[in-house]
Protein backbone atom coordinates (compact mmCIF):
# COMPACT_ATOMS: atom_id res chain seq x y z
CA UNK A 1 0.00 0.00 0.00
CA UNK A 2 1.43 3.61 -0.97
CA UNK A 3 1.67 6.44 1.09
CA UNK A 4 -1.18 8.80 -0.86
CA UNK A 5 -3.37 5.29 -0.68
CA UNK A 6 -3.07 5.52 3.17
CA UNK A 7 -3.40 9.06 3.68
CA UNK A 8 -6.31 9.48 1.08
CA UNK A 9 -9.94 10.82 2.65
CA UNK A 10 -12.29 8.34 3.02
CA UNK A 11 -15.42 8.41 0.20
CA UNK A 12 -18.13 7.85 1.87
CA UNK A 13 -19.60 7.17 5.50
CA UNK A 14 -18.35 3.52 5.30
CA UNK A 15 -14.91 4.15 4.40
CA UNK A 16 -14.95 6.58 7.31
CA UNK A 17 -16.40 4.21 9.74
CA UNK A 18 -13.49 1.60 8.92
CA UNK A 19 -10.68 4.60 10.37
CA UNK A 20 -9.74 3.53 13.11
CA UNK A 21 -11.70 4.99 16.01
CA UNK A 22 -8.73 6.87 17.95
CA UNK A 23 -8.60 8.81 14.63
CA UNK A 24 -12.31 9.88 14.36
CA UNK A 25 -12.18 10.70 18.04
CA UNK A 26 -9.02 13.38 17.19
CA UNK A 27 -10.65 14.42 13.91
CA UNK A 28 -14.40 14.81 15.89
CA UNK A 29 -12.14 16.85 19.30
CA UNK A 30 -10.76 18.89 16.52
CA UNK A 31 -13.96 19.77 14.69
CA UNK A 32 -15.29 20.89 18.10
CA UNK A 33 -12.82 23.05 19.04
CA UNK A 34 -13.00 24.86 15.58
CA UNK A 35 -17.10 24.80 15.76
CA UNK A 36 -17.62 24.48 19.43
CA UNK A 37 -21.95 24.98 18.75
CA UNK A 38 -22.32 22.46 16.20
CA UNK A 39 -22.82 18.79 15.35
CA UNK A 40 -20.47 16.56 13.37
CA UNK A 41 -23.17 14.62 11.47
CA UNK A 42 -21.84 11.42 8.78
CA UNK A 43 -25.24 10.42 6.46
CA UNK A 44 -24.72 7.19 5.00
CA UNK A 45 -27.51 6.09 2.11
CA UNK A 46 -29.23 2.59 3.52
CA UNK A 47 -28.01 -0.03 1.66
CA UNK A 48 -30.97 -1.61 0.39
CA UNK A 49 -31.92 1.74 -1.36
CA UNK A 50 -29.66 1.92 -4.48
CA UNK A 51 -32.78 3.88 -6.00
CA UNK A 52 -31.57 6.93 -3.95
CA UNK A 53 -28.42 9.04 -5.06
CA UNK A 54 -25.21 8.66 -3.79
CA UNK A 55 -24.09 11.10 -1.39
CA UNK A 56 -21.43 13.55 -3.15
CA UNK A 57 -21.24 14.57 0.55
CA UNK A 58 -21.42 12.76 3.84
CA UNK A 59 -20.10 15.17 6.63
CA UNK A 60 -22.41 17.68 8.09
CA UNK A 61 -21.11 20.46 10.71
CA UNK A 62 -25.07 21.81 12.16
CA UNK A 63 -25.63 23.76 14.74
CA UNK A 64 -26.96 22.11 17.94
CA UNK A 65 -30.20 23.91 18.17
CA UNK A 66 -31.45 23.58 14.15
CA UNK A 67 -34.41 21.24 14.62
CA UNK A 68 -33.91 18.24 12.74
CA UNK A 69 -36.81 18.88 10.47
CA UNK A 70 -34.93 22.02 9.14
CA UNK A 71 -31.51 19.93 8.48
CA UNK A 72 -33.91 16.94 6.61
CA UNK A 73 -35.14 20.19 4.40
CA UNK A 74 -31.73 21.06 3.75
CA UNK A 75 -30.14 17.44 3.23
CA UNK A 76 -32.97 16.61 0.65
CA UNK A 77 -32.25 19.58 -1.47
CA UNK A 78 -28.49 18.90 -1.16
CA UNK A 79 -29.63 15.63 -2.92
CA UNK A 80 -31.50 16.66 -5.54
CA UNK A 81 -34.49 14.91 -4.06
CA UNK A 82 -38.07 14.73 -5.63
CA UNK A 83 -40.71 16.56 -3.53
CA UNK A 84 -43.11 13.81 -3.48
CA UNK A 85 -40.22 11.12 -2.24
CA UNK A 86 -40.53 9.97 1.09
CA UNK A 87 -37.13 9.64 3.25
CA UNK A 88 -37.19 7.99 6.46
CA UNK A 89 -34.08 8.93 8.98
CA UNK A 90 -32.30 6.08 11.28
CA UNK A 91 -29.54 7.02 14.17
CA UNK A 92 -28.08 4.56 16.38
CA UNK A 93 -26.58 2.21 13.63
CA UNK A 94 -29.86 2.28 12.14
CA UNK A 95 -31.68 1.10 14.61
CA UNK A 96 -34.01 4.22 15.52
CA UNK A 97 -36.23 6.08 13.47
CA UNK A 98 -35.24 10.27 14.07
CA UNK A 99 -37.74 11.89 15.46
CA UNK A 100 -37.95 15.57 13.47
CA UNK A 101 -38.59 17.52 16.12
CA UNK A 102 -35.17 17.24 17.57
CA UNK A 103 -32.97 19.51 17.76
CA UNK A 104 -29.26 18.19 16.53
CA UNK A 105 -28.30 18.70 20.01
CA UNK A 106 -30.42 16.60 21.36
CA UNK A 107 -30.12 14.03 18.94
CA UNK A 108 -26.32 14.08 19.19
CA UNK A 109 -26.49 14.12 23.38
CA UNK A 110 -28.88 10.44 22.73
CA UNK A 111 -27.34 8.78 19.72
CA UNK A 112 -23.64 10.33 19.16
CA UNK A 113 -21.32 7.31 18.10
CA UNK A 114 -17.81 6.95 21.13
CA UNK A 115 -16.11 8.62 18.23
CA UNK A 116 -18.25 12.08 19.02
CA UNK A 117 -20.06 11.35 15.84
CA UNK A 118 -23.88 11.40 15.50
CA UNK A 119 -24.45 8.78 12.03
CA UNK A 120 -27.18 8.82 10.35
CA UNK A 121 -28.93 6.61 7.46
CA UNK A 122 -31.18 7.54 4.92
CA UNK A 123 -33.73 5.26 3.20
CA UNK A 124 -36.67 5.58 0.44
CA UNK A 125 -38.81 3.21 2.64
CA UNK A 126 -39.60 2.43 6.03
CA UNK A 127 -38.03 -0.54 6.79
CA UNK A 128 -38.93 -0.51 10.41
CA UNK A 129 -35.32 0.22 11.86
CA UNK A 130 -33.47 -2.21 9.65
CA UNK A 131 -32.22 0.14 6.83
Amino acid sequence: MSDQSRSRSPKDAEEFKKLPLDKRKKLYTKIVAQYPNKVSVIMSRAKSCKDLPPLEKFKYIVNTDTVFAHFVGEFRKAINLMPEQALFYYVDDGTVMVPVSNTMGALHTSYGNEDGFLYCVYASENTFGHP
